[in-house]
């Protein structure tokens, strides 16, 4: 029986290089795939007989030439894993073009185009895609708009192609990720809140300094990423061709169904509460306008 390939993107860090490692240790011959790597994962993955690839996924150039790489090494894909993915902290009203076309095209767009140039080779091998979702694409996050919003989208984009792909045997997979040690949100980002912000005011800035604390409050819930990387692959390969979405990660299932089940206006206040945000922004009108 010939060796099962998989294709990972977003592997030099986190939950993709936790794929990379874990396939690998299952007998897959693994592509990792990211727009740039660490010399240590380079040679770690070298070490583990991992093939790396420098692929952008906004690149339909780079992407064409995976593709064309494994088809005429390998003849076959068995696992797609769509994974890279980014989080850029602004609130709604003061995001810019740059910022909202460079996440969506690493966070929807890039996740399309792969999927599209690699389906042949799915479905000659029946294989698998996956796609890394969120629970958060249900819920109102403070200041992370980009990426909830993305991820709503590319969850109706899975759903459509779960049923397009069903009857060739191709499983379309999307993993709804709960509370994971993870780096995505650390970012290199600068203060978030621009000068000319309507938030820009001194009550609202020290309060918005502490979202890491808030967040860090959440740490017991997080789920080791090898612990979950392992449980994730071991529903992936127990999945039927009607199964559609993975929940793991910690509180996964809660936080997803949590918005369905309590009113919209305590889910703003909770959401605000968090982040001791919830005052009166129009006292300080006279600070930012």
């Amino acid at each position: 029986m010939s060796q099962k390939v998989a294709l990972i993107t977003g592997t030099n860090s986190g939950i993709g290089h936790s794929l990379s490692l874990e396939l690998n240790s299952r007998g897959y011959k693994v592509y990792a795939t990211d727009y740039k790597f660490n010399e240590e994962i380079l040679k770690e993955f070298a070490n583990n007989n991992i093939e790396t690839e420098t692929l952008d996924v906004r690149s339909s150039q780079d992407i064409k030439k995976i593709h064309d790489l494994i088809q005429s090494k390998e003849g076959r894909l068995d696992l797609l894993y769509n994974n890279a993915g980014i989080v850029h902290i602004s609130h709604c009203v003061d995001l810019i073009d740059e910022d909202i076309e460079n996440l969506y095209e690493i966070n929807l767009f890039g996740p399309m185009k792969i999927t599209r140039q690699f389906t042949k080779l799915l479905v000659k091998s029946q294989g698998t895609v996956v796609f890394s979702g969120s629970v958060t694409k249900n819920i109102p996050v403070h200041s992370n708009s980009l990426y909830t919003s993305s991820k709503a989208a590319l969850d109706q984009y899975v759903s459509v192609l779960q049923l397009e792909l069903r009857n060739y045997n191709v499983k379309v997979l999307s993993v709804l990720g709960g509370y994971i040690k993870s780096n995505i949100y650390d970012t290199k980002q600068k203060n978030p809140i621009p000068i000319d912000s309507i938030y820009n005011f001194d009550q609202y800035n020290e309060a918005f300094s502490k979202r890491k604390q808030a967040f860090a409050k959440q740490e017991s819930k997080k789920m080791e990423t090898d612990v979950f990387v392992k449980r994730v692959l071991n529903q992936i390969e127990n999945a039927t061709l009607d199964t559609f979405r993975i929940f793991e990660g910690g509180h996964a299932s809660r936080l997803y169904y949590t918005p369905f089940f309590i009113s919209r206006s305590k889910l703003v206040n909770s959401m605000l509460d968090l982040f001791g945000l919830n005052f009166n922004y129009r006292d300080h009108l006279t600070e930012t306008v």
